[in-house]
Order: structure tokens, then C-alpha cells, then sequence
């Protein structure tokens, strides 16, 4: 029998999760036939173990590369395969909610001309077994025609929605579910199929990414790391779609620049998410270039323009030092002397886990430090360069309290 939906899991060595993924898969309770499709990655762990143990199920089907590709086209892959009437794809360590589910799939049923269905999800806490927050809000049902590029632009941007995860109509996916972009897949491939067909957002979440796991604690997502790092891809896919939204040949200078005006408040959002990571993860160095963006973009918050930069700003010039140290073989030290703020730089090294690094020096240590050269040296604002040079230490090696600043 053909199965009325896929569920589509792409993975590589967390062959735990898929365990469990799966399993939970095959609990659901529905009324329907479906498949189960895994593409595996290369993984190295004990995933085609893991695959073995159901694939005496007809409804089960693995399909591992035979030579490692990105994540995306993997993810890609995955939906390729698909045979049921509707698909969805998931990662491996997260979770469906079945009531959204057959939510969206009576939608499809009933709406012939949608594509695809999208809605909010739920960020899951597993050991708990409770919903952290929802990942943006659909206050109503909405649906946008074919070729209404405008009017997803618009919608996707003011609210701050992110279309990545959707129940679709297979056969309107097919010629569209691989991989040829480098910007973020979700933004490109929603423009591509609202050129085929209707495109819907609902309100009840079907799908649940899981933060906080039962197998793994302190693991990092990988839609938080695109969330640190490749908000550029972003940008990328809405300029993709801006392009359908407003075409050069019939679209005014100021309409166009007002559409990249609304990518730019919404890349903001999504950066001043990642500002908050990072200082969470202590990349201090990253957490500052972040502000600097916005800023470039037009931000003004006071709280982070001001506050928060004035926290990172010295954390992340230490930071820097500190990993310049690391990379130049000739260093061996990080000394500072004669320092104003003494107490608030021995605070952050700690922070920033250099310690073994950095050290505090009083003048006649300072001079009896054996080799200079291999000493990078810390000094207070109002410190006499030279006397430092005169006991030997090299001037391109020593920096003041301002210098670390003006790093960032």
C-alpha cells in the first residue's frame, strides 16, 4: 500500500537519537499508512546497526551516501526518496506533535492547490516533556497564492517567520527537493514552489526541536549553530526571494531599497539572537562583531548598543590577545603590568579559561623575566612605553588597557 505520508530523517553518527527518533515514530497514533525514510550521512558510529533492526519493516527504508555530502543536500536527499502522497523532513533528535500534524495534513487534504503547509514549532524540553517557547507565532490561518512572492515577502519579514519546517505535497515537491543553493535552502526553495502552487502557515505546531535531551546534555543544535553563524545564508535566501518579491525591471529604486530595508530588520532580530549566544557561550570576539553589524545596519538600541557592547568589548579584546598568543609560536606569555583595572582583567582571563596564559607581574618581576621576546605584554593607559622597552621587552609586543579596547 502506498504510504499516505513520508517522514523523512537525515542523519549522521548520532545513531542514539535515530534510535529513538524512530521509535517514537512508530508510536504515533494515526489512521493512516506511513513510511519511514532514513539517509545516512557516512555515519561512522553504529547507525547502519541501528537501520538493521527495522529494516524487515515494510515501512521502513535506508539509504546511506556513498560519499559524505553537506548537511543540506543530505537533508535533500532524504525528501527525494519520498513515496507517500505528503512528506515531511526531520532531523534525527527531534520530535513530531501528532495533533498539529494531522492538523496540517487535513488542511492539505481539503486545500488542493497548497503545496506546502508551515507552521510555528515548539522548542522541546525532553526530560521535562514540556514546550520551552514557540518558535514565532501564526495568530490565524493564512494562505498566499501562486506566484504571490510579494505577499510571502512581506508576511515572512514583518513577523519575523522562518519557513523551515513544512508538511508537503510530494508530487509538488520533486523536481524542487535538492540542493542547488548557497544561501539558506528554506528561502529559495519556498520561492520555488510558490511559483507551482499555494503556500500555507497555520497556527499549531507540528514539529518539536529538541533543546534539552535525555541522551546528550550541553549538546549544540544545528539550528543553533546557524543561528551564530550563518545568518549571512539568510540573507542570501531572502535576497533570493526579494528578487521575485520586487523584479528590477518593474519595481521602483525606493520600493526596492524599502524591501532591503525589512531584510535588514529582520536579519537584526535574528543577530541580536545571536549576540545573546555568544555571550552565553563566552565567544566574546563574536558576540562583538555581531553588535558592530547591527549597528552598521542601523540599530540603536541602548541596551545593547551601549551596555552590552560596553560588557563585551573587553572581553573580547582579551579574548583576541589571548588567541593571537595561541597562534604565534614565539609567545609563550601574556603578562600584564601596571595595570588601572588589575581585578576586572584577572576576572575575565578566567572567564575566557586563559589563565594558564595570562599573569600578573610587579616591576621586579618584570625584569627578571629571562626571555622578553616571548612575553606579550599588558600595561596601564598612562604607563611610560619605553621604560618597558629598556628592560628588553619587544614594542610591537606590548599594548595598553586602551589598545585591547580598540580592538572591538
Amino acid at each position: 500500500m502506498k504510504p499516505f505520508l513520508s517522514l523523512c530523517i537525515s542523519t549522521y553518527n548520532r545513531a542514539p537519537f535515530l534510535r529513538r527518533a524512530i521509535d517514537d515514530l512508530f508510536e504515533m497514533d494515526v489512521d493512516f499508512p506511513f513510511e519511514i525514510v532514513v539517509t545516512d550521512n557516512c555515519s561512522t558510529d553504529d547507525t547502519q546497526e541501528v537501520a538493521r533492526k527495522y529494516q524487515h519493516l515494510e515501512n521502513f527504508r535506508y539509504f546511506r551516501q556513498s560519499v559524505k555530502c553537506e548537511a543540506d543536500g543530505n537533508n535533500a536527499a532524504a525528501l527525494r526518496v519520498a513515496k507517500g502522497k505528503y512528506c515531511i523532513w526531520m532531523a534525527d533528535d527531534d520530535f513530531l506533535r501528532v495533533d498539529g500534524l494531522l492538523k496540517a495534513l487535513n488542511f492539505l487534504e481539503k486545500e488542493e492547490k497548497v503545496v506546502c503547509v508551515l507552521a510555528p514549532w515548539e522548542v522541546w524540553d525532553e526530560v521535562k516533556k514540556e514546550t520551552i517557547q514557540q518558535f514565532y507565532t501564526v495568530e490565524k490561518e493564512v494562505i498566499f497564492r501562486e506566484k504571490d512572492y510579494r505577499g510571502f515577502f512581506d508576511y515572512i519579514v514583518n513577523n519575523q517567520v522562518y519557513p523551515e519546517i513544512a508538511v508537503f505535497r510530494t508530487a509538488g515537491l520533486t523536481k524542487y527537493a535538492y540542493n542547488p543553493h548557497k544561501t539558506f535552502i528554506s528561502y529559495p526553495l519556498m520561492t520555488r514552489l510558490l511559483g507551482s502552487g499555494a503556500i500555507a502557515f497555520l497556527p499549531t505546531p507540528f514539529y518539536r526541536l529538541t533543546i534539552i535531551s535525555e541522551i546528550e546534555d550541553n549538546r549544540m543544535k544545528a539550528g543553533v549553530r546557524a543561528t551564530l553563524d550563518e545568518w549571512d545564508k539568510y540573507r542570501g535566501g531572502l535576497e533570493w526571494l526579494l528578487d521575485k518579491a520586487l523584479p528590477v525591471a518593474t519595481t521602483t529604486p525606493e520600493s526596492r531599497d524599502l524591501g532591503l530595508k525589512m531584510i535588514n530588520a529582520y536579519l537584526m532580530a535574528r543577530i541580536k539572537i545571536a549576540i545573546r549566544l555568544f555571550t552565553l557561550l563566552k565567544r566574546y570576539m563574536e558576540a562583538c562583531e555581531c553588535v558592530v553589524r547591527i549597528r552598521a545596519m542601523g540599530a540603536n538600541d541602548p541596551d545593547i548598543i551601549r551596555d552590552t557592547y560596553n560588557y563585551l568589548r573587553p572581553r573580547a579584546g582579551l579574548q583576541a590577545v589571548g588567541t593571537m598568543a595561541k597562534e604565534t609560536p614565539s609567545i609563550k606569555h601574556i603578562i600584564y603590568s601596571d595595570t588601572k583595572d588589575t581585578a576586572a582583567i584577572e576576572k575575565i582571563v578566567v572567564e575566557i579559561d586563559m589563565e594558564s596564559l595570562f599573569r600578573k607581574a610587579n616591576a621586579i618581576e618584570l625584569e627578571a623575566v629571562e626571555n622578553k621576546n616571548e612575553v606579550f605584554l599588558i600595561v596601564g593607559n598612562s604607563s611610560d612605553l619605553s621604560k618597558f622597552e629598556n628592560l628588553g621587552f619587544c614594542r610591537e609586543q606590548i599594548m595598553t588597557e586602551g589598545d585591547i579596547l580598540s580592538i572591538y
